[in-house]
């Protein structure tokens, strides 16, 4: 089935463009598949500074040039009214300084805020803002990639999640970039090679659980014809949950599927798969959209759930 496209629409009504509007169309195209940008007729700032303004169609051809909008549209409030109601967005974009007042009687459409307004949790080290803003809580459905973050999760057990981020890609290196069946058939030689690497948490029994767990969900894909369809039929419907957080003290260490499903690998063998780990390996994997409700991948995410 092929999923559904994201449609975005943001306006803007610079007249020197700059990095900050160029950043402002970045992230609004990161918001889903296709950007839409409204240029007004004229830059009302500019006369009331009694300065003259650029031609709206001169800026629109700098907006074109930059190759980051799908489409490109001049209008005023009413023009934009009918491009919002022919295009049928998902999400409009808007900045912090941005308002649309005519979208009052459009309740269908998401409005997201860029500026950006993150989770609490990825602080400001940009390796775990990028995570944050492009992998956490995004649906995964390949059994490798779901593979990797369930040993990632489980290596972090007494760490940071900032540690393990920044050893992901030795942990590729060591671990034959999670090829499950590569990793199952491990033997003492390589785990000693293991607990040898500095790229990696050098620790045996998280090391040794990497190689148990690879094994049991060698015999889940056999059972269940991949760990994909396994691990998502602990979600109602096979979809994600949405429990919409408003702040990160409203998110649990774990929840009713985590413990269910952390019951279920303990007893196929597994080890480091505890309630809470599995909690955070259901977030990392987007079995649950736990992104506040403030944060700008919240709707967005919420989004791909349906497609």
């Amino acid at each position: 089935m092929r999923a559904k496209k994201i449609k975005v629409i943001c306006g803007v009504g610079f007249n020197r463009i700059h990095e900050g509007h160029k950043f402002f169309l970045r992230e609004a195209k990161k918001l889903g598949d296709e950007l839409i940008v409204m240029i007004s007729h004229d830059n009302l700032n500019r006369r009331k500074n009694g300065k003259k303004a650029v031609p709206a169609l001169r800026r629109k051809k700098v907006v074109e040039a930059l190759g980051i909008a799908d489409k490109v549209f001049v209008g005023d409030s009413k023009d934009r009214v009918k491009i919002i109601r022919k295009e049928m967005p998902d999400i409009i974009a808007l900045g912090y300084d941005q308002s649309m007042p005519e979208l009052k009687d459009m309740e269908r459409i998401k409005i997201t805020i860029i500026g950006k307004k993150r989770c609490d949790w990825p602080g400001d080290d940009p390796l775990m803002r990028k995570y944050h803003d492009e992998e956490w809580g995004v649906p995964v459905h390949d059994d490798r990639h779901l593979f990797e973050l369930l040993i990632l999760e489980g290596a972090q057990a007494g760490l940071s999640w900032e540690t393990i981020l920044k050893r992901r890609a030795t942990y590729r290196i060591a671990f034959h970039n999670f090829d499950i069946e590569k990793v199952a058939n491990y033997g003492p030689e390589k785990i000693a090679d293991l607990l040898q690497d500095e790229g990696i948490i050098r620790n045996r029994l998280k090391v040794n659980a990497a190689v148990k767990n690879a094994r049991a969900v060698l015999e889940i894909q056999r059972e269940f014809g991949s760990f994909d369809a396994y691990l998502w039929s602990y979600v109602p419907d096979g979809t994600p949950l949405q429990p919409d957080r408003p702040s990160l003290a409203d998110i649990p260490a774990l929840a009713p599927e985590s413990q269910a499903l952390s019951k279920d690998l303990k007893k196929r063998g597994m080890t480091f798969v505890g309630p809470t780990i599995i909690y955070a390996f259901m977030q990392s994997a987007g079995l649950v959209n736990d992104h506040q409700v403030s944060c700008f991948r919240h709707e967005p995410v919420k989004l791909l759930s349906k497609s």
